[in-house]
């Protein structure tokens, strides 16, 4: 049976600590409009005095909400706590790191981002511009030129990038963020299984960019199905060893 002792022990562990606390009120602050994107937020003596916590709690909270990407930190003269604008790149991270610390299996992964890649190059087809064509297109150029100057990593990378332009180019932020996250989680468990792709796969990723570029959702998906399959069975039987 639970004691009373244990009950307060549980609750004391469970209480939110100070600097976070302060996180919360400041999102709360955002969320009201009291605070807008580009405000700076009043000094640390000044903020610890509002909220009745020390400066090392205030301090605490400003780097958490820096590495979330809500605030901005800068030094220097006219240097302080600002407000970020909208972007996407914190919530990114920090589902990376969720995703890559918790230890999700590869399969699982790849399997939900393959679903929402899908997704993607459909909307994508009524979507994409020229704009987001000719970035697609100078990706797969950019692939081609690191593998044949032997810039693998390099090469890895604009293949990441690749499926992130995709999501850019259905013009969702939130497939950007969601496929942005899988896609770097993705990259570093196959950097662990020390795996190089192939660059004649470059041939299914320009099969891609033509289908969105004739507005053929059915095509897309059949070239970006039959592509990731690829992928998928040549990561599964390539160590990198055998295709260095």
């Amino acid at each position: 049976m639970t004691t009373t002792a244990q009950q307060t022990a549980t609750a004391k562990r469970k209480a939110p600590r100070v600097f976070e606390q302060v996180c919360d009120r400041i999102r709360e602050e955002l969320a009201a409009g009291r605070i807008s994107p580009g405000d700076r937020l009043p000094a640390e003596r000044e903020l610890a005095s509002q909220l009745g916590v020390s400066r090392s709690a205030i301090r605490e909270a400003l780097r958490s909400l820096e590495m979330s990407g809500i605030l901005s930190l800068e030094k220097g003269v006219g240097g302080g706590a600002y407000v970020r604008h909208a972007s996407a790149d914190g919530l990114s991270r920090s589902m990376h790191d969720l995703l890559f610390l918790s230890k999700v299996p590869l399969e699982q992964l790849t399997e939900v981002r393959s679903a929402l890649l899908t997704l993607a190059v459909r909307t994508a087809c009524g979507r994409a511009t020229l704009s987001d064509l000719v970035d697609l297109e100078t990706n797969i150029s950019d692939t081609r030129s690191a593998y044949e100057r032997g810039r693998i990593d390099e090469a890895i990378a604009h293949i990441g990038a690749f499926y992130e332009l995709l999501g850019k180019a259905a013009h969702n932020d939130v497939l950007v963020v969601i496929i942005s996250s899988l896609t770097s989680t993705v990259r570093a468990l196959l950097e662990q299984t020390d795996v190089v792709l192939e660059p004649e796969f470059e041939v299914g990723r320009r099969a891609i960019v033509e289908a969105i570029r004739q507005h053929d959702e059915d095509e897309a998906e059949a070239k970006l199905r039959r592509h990731i399959g690829a992928l998928e069975r040549f990561v599964a039987t390539h160590p990198r060893s055998e295709v260095a």
